[in-house]
């Protein structure tokens, strides 16, 4: 739907998600919501990583929102590209994770885990029920983000 603008029932400009391998996205400034299909390959984890990278050179950091609820897991190729590069990277962000499952949850902590075992940094993390609720908790980070950046600029 590129090139055509759409507006929901109350007048909102809706964005233009772009698919994207397993999953798709849209930004919105400093924000990229991802929508995750099935299981999340090394190809999705390295295009994610593109969009992430693209924003993070703007801005200084990214704010992320994951809608979970469709997720079939993380393939082992790309858990170690997620790890490798959150250890690697001074990433600075926050992310809300949108209807995760319990198995869901329990692979996010566990890959938590893993990188501060390693010595990684801890972007804040949180499970969020709404779109909403995801989105008020990024706002109140954005500014933590926003100091974190300028620091290291």
């Amino acid at each position: 739907m590129r090139g055509r603008r759409a507006y929901d029932t109350m007048g909102q400009l809706m964005p233009d998600w772009e698919q994207r391998g397993g999953f798709r996205c849209y930004r919105d400034a400093d924000i990229l919501f991802l929508e995750i299909h099935g299981v999340f390959s090394l190809e999705d984890a390295q295009q994610m990583f593109e969009l992430l990278d693209g924003i993070r050179l703007k801005f200084g950091y990214v704010l992320t929102v994951f809608d979970a609820s469709d997720a079939g897991g993380m393939s082992a190729a790309a858990r170690r590209l997620v790890g490798q590069r959150t250890r690697e990277d001074n990433i600075h962000g926050a992310s809300a994770i949108i209807g995760a499952s319990f198995p869901i949850r329990t692979l996010v902590q566990l890959l938590r885990n893993a990188i501060r075992l390693f010595g990684g940094d801890q972007s804040p993390i949180v499970f969020c029920a709404t779109v909403d609720e995801a989105l008020q908790w990024l706002a109140e980070q954005r500014p933590m983000m926003q100091r974190a950046a300028a620091v290291t600029r």
